[in-house]
């Protein structure tokens, strides 16, 4: 398997089955082909941002979920949101 590299975000993880790393991402993060990850996974308890979720994607949260005042949820056709 190849590194990982994505240019301009100075994020370049090396070869092999397995990789300890942390990435944040502020917006949308699209993947092909297979991912795997450890338990934990976290959520945001609090959208404090307009979010859009996009025609075609489908989005996870762990609950409660709380939207602040003012912010816009979009969520496209032949899309949806599940809160669990």
């Amino acid at each position: 398997m190849p590194a990982l590299e994505i240019p301009g975000f100075g994020l370049n993880l090396p070869d092999g089955p397995s990789v300890l790393a942390s990435l944040r991402v502020l917006g949308a993060l699209e993947v092909a082909g297979a991912f795997s990850f450890q338990a934990p996974v976290f959520s945001a308890a609090n959208i404090a941002a307009d979010l859009v979720i996009p025609a075609g994607f489908n989005a996870l949260s762990a609950g409660p979920v709380t939207i602040n005042e003012g912010v816009t949820v979009t969520i496209a056709d032949h899309s949806t949101w599940s809160i669990v």
